[in-house]
């Protein structure tokens, strides 16, 4: 991974004409404005164009993705919205019942202040409608995606639908045709 940029200092704010860095192979380029609050930092924007990242999530999930997002606020509150488009991914971690339905269940997490970072809004729209395939064992199926991600960086929430109009269900050694599936998200 590579960062460069060229910035720009101005009377009362720092201008970023261009940063661009590599990530996942493809193209990180942004472009933005700090405005200085004394010897602190006052508010800033910065508008990032994402180009052709392809990320792991897990060793079987990966995902390859363009977009735009735009990060702006201050250190106490910040925002990150954008749009996100899916080129390309595929899910192929195997799933056995018993123990994905046990680690379904909610578990309690320690009370911890969160970070500034993680207390910024999100507002990320996600979708792709091409490329996109489950195959592991209980589905083979290209999937359309439609989501927006909300809430924080450090609780974020999904909302949105994800369908699939073909493919093959595996269930007790039995075959499914899809004919029509959704998993709808609402938190």
């Amino acid at each position: 991974s590579s960062i460069r940029g060229n910035f720009q200092f101005e009377n009362d704010r720092i201008v970023i004409r261009k940063l661009t860095g590599k990530l996942g192979s493809g193209d990180i380029n942004a472009s933005g404005v700090a405005y200085l609050k004394g010897f602190g930092l006052g508010r800033f924007y910065i508008d990032a164009r994402l180009n052709n990242i392809t990320t792991s999530i897990s060793r079987d999930f990966t995902v390859n993705f363009d977009g735009d997002v735009f990060y702006r606020g201050t250190l106490d509150s910040q925002m990150i919205t954008g749009d996100v488009k899916i080129n390309r991914a595929r899910y192929r971690e195997r799933v056995e019942w018993k123990s994905w339905l046990l680690k379904a269940k909610t578990r309690e997490k320690p009370k911890v202040e969160p970070a500034r970072f993680e207390k910024a809004g999100l507002n990320i729209k996600i979708h792709g409608s091409e490329n996109i395939f489950i195959d592991n064992n209980i589905a083979r199926a290209p999937l359309k995606v439609d989501v927006i991600l909300r809430g924080t960086v450090g609780t974020p929430l999904l909302f949105g639908r994800i369908e699939s109009k073909e493919g093959k269900v595996y269930f007790r050694n039995n075959e499914f045709r899809i004919l029509h599936a959704s998993a709808d998200f609402a938190d």
